[in-house]
């Protein structure tokens, strides 16, 4: 018996949705032929604003936007990679490798914050 009410309840709700759809799309296409029909009234008007308001082509600002993100993404990333083979290149000349010459750079950092009695 609750089965058969709750299944009732539904499909009710969905036919009330979907008499809502239709009258909201009515209400949508009545709005659209008056827009239409003020237009056509309006006639030659319509032909001078679009001369003097042109439509806007090329890239919208959106897509300048992610674009400008992709060249700073690239660009940053390949600051830090030229910014990390230059260390390379000076850790070389200090040590053998650049594993050891971070060991070097960690272990004068540890002696400098004990002599200052900084704890970490």
């Amino acid at each position: 018996d609750f089965a058969r009410q709750y299944e009732g309840d539904i499909q009710s709700k969905m036919l009330e949705k979907q008499e809502k759809w239709e009258k909201d799309k009515q209400q949508i296409q009545d709005e659209n032929r008056e827009a239409a029909a003020k237009i056509a009234r309006i006639g030659p008007h319509v032909d001078m604003f679009e001369v003097f308001h042109p439509k806007r082509t090329g890239p919208t600002k959106g897509e300048v936007r992610k674009a400008a993100i992709c060249i700073q993404r690239h660009i940053r990333g390949w600051l830090v990679r030229q910014r990390y083979h230059r260390l390379q290149a000076k850790a070389k000349k200090h040590s053998d490798s650049f594993t050891t010459c971070v060991k070097m750079y960690r272990q004068m950092l540890r002696r400098i914050m004990t002599r200052h009695g900084v704890n970490r």
